[in-house]
């Protein structure tokens, strides 16, 4: 099953739209959802969630459609955005408080179990705490009510390698659970390279590509030609150096040209492509 289905999605926010979002997220998997600030990321998740509501197309999650089983979807679905979003003055026990008298599925065990192996301090207020420890908590909080679906905004932007390296440890716990999906936005490509499944690239509203990371990667290399190289004209977004020109070239044109080629990154190719 998939966990998130979207057909023609619509949903205007302001002067932003989003259009025609189509997207099959298989349960059991992460997708980087990548994007230049103000591609629409943020709309996508707060969309998704229900927190914007869409104006024409459909949206199933774990195959129910949201207009008919909104409560249970909203119980299924989690969002942690780039900030705390809550009171900043708030104690950490006073949060667990309120999530154990609005949220039946609440998991209080787990809650504990997870804060007390981040040595995150149930006394202390949310803005005294570290802001990687603040990200810990907002996950901690998210995974803690048993959501199926995770939606990532820019996670992992500001803290240090020991609570990122935490921080992944949790999600990877979360998806021992093959039913559950995340979907990971982050301009931090490097680190969505190493943790997603699928990849999204995202731009003025719209999904421009969704597909197996693998795949992807396999499909385009880096190669440098001389400045005269006729074969320069099967290059993507080809861009002059010191070295001669340089650009995208898909694997499958590679015997068309003769000329130092690399594996592309990820952020290469969203480059490259997007640009």
């Amino acid at each position: 099953m998939n966990s998130i289905e979207t057909n023609k999605l619509c949903a205007k926010i302001g002067d932003f739209e989003l259009k025609d979002i189509d997207l099959q997220i298989p349960e059991g998997s992460i997708v980087g959802l990548i994007g230049r600030n103000g591609a629409g990321k943020t709309t996508l998740f707060k969309t998704l969630h229900g927190s914007y509501i869409k104006t024409s197309g459909d949206l199933k999650l774990s195959g129910l459609n949201y207009i008919d089983n909104e409560k249970e979807i909203r119980t299924n679905v989690a969002v942690v955005y780039d900030f705390f979003n809550g009171n900043p003055y708030a104690k950490v026990k006073l949060l667990r408080k309120i999530y154990v008298q609005s949220h039946p599925n609440f998991d209080l065990k787990l809650f504990d179990e997870l804060i007390k192996r981040f040595n995150i301090d149930l006394k202390k207020r949310v803005s005294s705490l570290s802001l990687g420890m603040q990200k810990k908590l907002m996950l901690i909080l998210a995974i803690s009510v048993h959501p199926t679906t995770l939606l990532l905004d820019e996670p992992l932007i500001g803290i240090d390698p020991i609570d990122k390296q935490e921080f992944i440890n949790i999600i990877q716990s979360y998806m021992e659970n093959e039913k559950h999906s995340i979907i990971w936005s982050s301009h931090q490509i490097d680190d969505v390279q190493k943790i997603a499944d699928y990849i999204a690239f995202m731009n003025e509203g719209e999904i421009v590509l969704f597909e197996d990371k693998e795949t992807l990667l396999d499909k385009y290399k880096m190669i440098t030609l001389a400045e005269n190289d006729a074969n320069s004209v099967i290059l993507i977004n080809p861009k002059s150096t010191p070295f001669g020109v340089q650009g995208l070239v898909r694997t499958k044109d590679l015997g068309k040209v003769a000329g130092k080629h690399n594996q592309a990154s990820l952020e290469q190719i969203f480059v490259y492509l997007c640009a």
